[in-house]
C-alpha cells in the first residue's frame, strides 16, 4: 500500500471514529452518572454490586479504542481527526457553556445530554483528544513503515566492497588453488569436474609428478612414448 492510500484510509477511519467516540463518551457519561447518583446511595447498605464492574469495563474499552487509533501501522489522520474534534468540543464547552446550550436549544429533557455536559465539565474528553493529537505528531507515523533493505546472509558475508575484494558481485572464477569444474588445478591436480585429466606440470602416463613420494612398491615403470604414426 502506498503512503497516499494509507493516509486516505486513515482519514476515512478518523471520520468514522469521530461520531463513534462522541457516542461512546455519551454512554460512558450516562453510566457514570447512574453509578454516582444511585449506586453510591445504596453503597452504605448493599454495596455497588455489578454496576461498578460495568463502569470499569466501559473505561477499559475506551482506552482500547483510543489505543487502536494510535497504532503505528495506521495513518496519523486516524487519530488526528477525532482528537481535534473531541478537543474542540470540550474546549468550547469549558470556555462558553451558555452559548453551547443556547445553540442546541437547551437539553430539552434529554438527560443523556446533560450527563454528557457533566462529563465535558471534567475535561476528560479534552484529555482524550489531546492524547490522540499528541500521538499523531510522531514523525514515524507520517513516514509509514521503514523500508530498510533486507540483507541476505550470503550478501552480508561476501567480500564485495572489502579491500582487495571485487567491486561488484559476480560468479566465482577458479584461480590458483581453486580448481573449477573441468579446469585443471596446479601441479597436475585433476579438476573436480573431469576426473583423470592431468594439469600443468604433469608427466607422462603413470609417471609421478616432481617431488612425489614413491608408493609402497616403489616407482612405477616409465614406458617410452608411443612412436608417431607412419604416413
Amino acid at each position: 500500500m502506498t503512503n497516499g492510500a494509507r493516509h486516505g484510509l486513515g482519514a476515512l477511519i478518523g471520520l468514522v471514529a469521530t461520531p463513534v467516540l462522541l457516542a461512546w463518551f455519551g454512554l460512558l457519561a450516562d453510566r457514570e452518572y447512574e453509578w454516582r447518583t444511585r449506586i453510591m446511595v445504596r453503597y452504605i447498605t448493599k454495596g455497588t454490586g455489578g454496576q461498578g464492574l460495568v463502569l470499569i469495563l466501559l473505561l477499559v474499552v475506551t482506552a482500547v479504542l483510543l489505543g487502536a487509533l494510535c497504532m503505528r501501522r495506521l495513518s496519523p489522520l486516524a487519530s488526528l481527526i477525532p482528537g481535534v474534534v473531541l478537543g474542540v468540543v470540550n474546549a468550547v464547552w469549558l470556555v462558553d457553556p451558555y452559548s453551547v446550550m443556547k445553540s442546541i436549544g437547551g437539553s430539552g429533557g434529554r438527560l443523556w445530554l446533560m450527563h454528557f455536559f457533566d462529563l465535558l465539565s471534567t475535561g476528560l474528553v479534552l484529555l482524550a483528544g489531546g492524547v490522540l493529537v499528541a500521538m499523531s505528531a510522531a514523525p514515524g507515523r507520517w513516514r509509514g513503515r521503514d523500508d530498510a533493505p533486507v540483507v541476505r546472509a550470503n550478501e552480508a558475508f561476501s567480500m564485495v566492497g572489502w579491500p582487495g575484494g571485487p567491486e561488484h558481485p559476480g560468479p566465482a572464477t577458479p584461480g590458483h588453488g581453486m580448481p573449477g569444474y573441468g579446469m585443471p588445478g596446479p601441479s597436475g591436480t585433476p579438476g573436480s569436474g573431469t576426473p583423470g585429466m592431468p594439469g600443468p606440470g604433469a608427466t607422462g602416463a603413470g609417471a609421478p609428478g616432481p617431488g612425489a613420494s614413491p608408493g609402497p612398491f616403489g616407482h612405477p615403470p616409465a614406458y617410452p612414448p608411443a612412436p608417431p604414426p607412419q604416413d
